[in-house]
């Protein structure tokens, strides 16, 4: 025999004739055609998806270098990304052989949508923003980032090659044996649109799916977010503990050993996030935890889904359930409405100047410097901004079910906070804590356990603070000991519910001041502790807000600060330190979550 190496197609033709000489020559004969054609199939479309993603390089650098004008550009990336969604949709349909390599050049295809569609909202940006905004409006969309994942998993098909017949068959042979560990946990996904007022959400004129899920799940329509402000907010979702536990208000430095992602890693789980919203990426504390984490700053939605496809794509047969964090960013201000003519329009309807004095200030009147017709101008950029999240949402959903995550999956729902317009003279968020900044979604989805829907109630007060418990016991996963007993389906609701914010005292601005309110069944409380200013409401009769009566019943006020005053105390960081370290049972416990080494 020579002592030449056998190449492999040498060595595939005899493994061939071999099979078909053996008894189930037929079925074999069958495998290796099947796999034959398969890896013909992916090489093909391997080398159409190169030629695409080095077009779109390539046109991009003659863009960026003056050689191509923005309407030129546009124009190509347009017929680019019909060539790029075929290519996609053929790659998400699985012929049996080489899913990994069809994963990897899913995702690599994903990756190549992403960019080309990041380079035409460059050139949009160019053509539509005003003059001097056209860098700002660009750089949200890292190019270069981009195209470093499409090369990177290039090589990585590239390095792997057709794969090995016997290696697929085997892997085809034991797929159902991995798949049954999925069955064990349940898939947890928080999913967060950020700044969805829940008036809007509930509202199926503008969020027909968000309504949809709202019929089919378990919907609460009084929940109020722990802040008016992203980073406080999200912080109590991913930790379960107030604002003063975690100490993450007006981006002040806080205890992110906290995050419940670190329990879900710790118990066998996939973690992984995906945030186009800044303030929620590693860089602030929230990477702990997650394995994965795919921070695109102000991307929107249908990005953010082709980043979660392409993870999950590779991630599909891993065996292992998987916990993920998903925050859409859309549809924060300034209501860059995907799809409109001009997106950026309605800086031309309010002057900018004026709605950042608006914001920072609230001693301004609004009706003063923003007439009718333009409020209602931003009222409906904002509308079409949740009929475009709503609608990637539908697109999501169908992702994950197609994936087979939602078979056996628990999915919240919710807002970070709510959006002001105008109805206590000010816009956005963040700076106050009335009811239309606070009042948030919250829907609970997917196969929960039949007791959490008998004792499911629409009306009970509840608040992010309560998510992290619930979903820890449909994950069948213990609760460090800092988490409250409360949940969403779980005991008595809390006698009253609390929020916080930096920047805005009742009726004023004074960045000094951390507000907080409070509210029982019947009454709201706002209140400045640093120099005793607040505000009180009678919210069974005054459900907007509008009528100050803390004059009139001084003593329900000072009740209200008082409880709130306490609360904080008993809870506040240090107690949750000396709790947290009474004996050795607790750090056992800390331990075996991930929490402490």
């Amino acid at each position: 025999m020579s002592s030449k190496k056998v190449s492999r197609k040498t060595l595939i033709a005899i493994v061939a004739l071999l099979l078909a000489a053996s008894a189930p020559a037929a079925w074999a004969a069958a495998q290796w055609a099947g796999f034959h054609r398969e890896a013909l199939r992916l090489e093909t479309l391997r080398r159409e998806l190169a030629a695409v993603c080095a077009d779109t390089g390539r046109d991009n650098a003659s863009w960026r270098k003056g050689g191509m004008s923005s309407a030129e550009l546009l124009k190509t990336a347009a017929a680019r990304d019909i060539r790029l969604r075929r290519i996609i949709n053929e790659l998400r349909i699985g012929k049996g052989w080489l899913d990994r390599k069809r994963s990897l050049l899913l995702k690599q295809a994903l990756l190549g949508m992403n960019y080309s569609q990041s380079a035409r909202h460059c050139a949009r940006a160019v053509i539509f923003a005003p003059q001097g905004k056209q860098d700002s409006m660009c750089y949200p969309y890292n190019l270069s980032d981009y195209m470093r994942e499409i090369s990177e998993t290039e090589r990585k098909v590239s390095a792997q090659g057709d794969g090995r017949f016997f290696r697929e068959l085997a892997s085809r042979l034991s797929f159902g044996k991995a798949a049954s560990q999925d069955k064990r946990k349940p898939n947890v996904i928080i999913i967060v649109i950020d700044a969805l007022r829940a008036d809007d959400a509930y509202n199926a004129a503008h969020a027909p799916f968000l309504a949809e899920l709202a019929r089919d799940g378990l919907r609460f329509d009084n929940a109020t977010a722990a802040g008016s402000a992203t980073h406080t907010s999200v912080a109590s979702l991913l930790t379960g503990t107030p604002p003063h536990t975690h100490g993450m208000i007006g981006y002040n430095p806080w205890r992110n050993e906290f995050l419940i992602s670190k329990i879900f890693k710790s118990s066998g789980y996939d973690t992984a996030a995906f945030s186009a919203n800044s303030v929620v990426w590693p860089r602030m504390g929230f990477g702990e935890g997650f394995e994965f984490f795919a921070g695109r700053y102000w991307i929107p939605a249908e990005m953010l889904n082709n980043d979660i496809e392409a993870y999950l794509a590779q991630r599909r047969h891993t065996g292992r359930p998987v916990f993920m964090y998903i925050h859409y960013i859309d549809p924060h201000d300034p209501y860059f409405a995907p799809g409109a003519d001009n997106p950026y329009q309605w800086d031309g309807e309010i002057d900018p100047n004026i709605v950042r004095a608006l914001y920072n200030d609230r001693n301004l009147n609004a009706r003063d410097h923003v007439d009718k017709e333009k409020r209602g101008a931003m009222r409906r950029r904002y509308l079409m901004e949740i009929e475009y999240v709503d609608a990637r949402l539908r697109e999501l959903f169908s992702i994950l079910r197609t994936i087979g995550l939602l078979r056996n999956a628990v999915v919240v729902v919710t807002a970070d906070h709510g959006e002001e317009f105008f109805e206590h003279g000010g816009v956005k968020h963040s700076r106050t804590l009335y009811r239309e900044a606070v009042h948030v979604p919250l829907i609970v989805w997917g196969e929960v356990p039949e007791s959490w829907r008998r004792a499911h109630d629409p009306a009970r007060p509840v608040s992010h603070i309560e998510v992290a418990p619930t979903i820890l016991e449909a994950a069948e996963l213990a609760a460090p000991p800092w988490i409250g007993k409360s949940h969403l389906f779980l005991g008595k609701p809390p006698a009253w519910r609390y929020s916080v914010t930096q920047g805005m005292e009742p009726g004023g601005y004074d960045r000094s001041c951390v507000i907080h309110s409070v509210e029982d069944s019947a009454h709201k409380l706002i209140l400045c502790p640093e120099n005793g200013v607040m505000q009180m409401f009678r919210i069974r009769d005054d459900a907007r807000e509008q009528t100050d009566v803390s004059a009139r019943i001084p003593g329900k006020a000072e009740r209200l600060s008082n409880e709130l005053k306490t609360w904080i105390r008993e809870t506040g960081e240090d107690t949750v330190k000396q709790k947290s370290a009474i004996d050795g049972e607790t750090k056992r416990q800390l331990k075996s979550l991930g929490y402490i080494k």
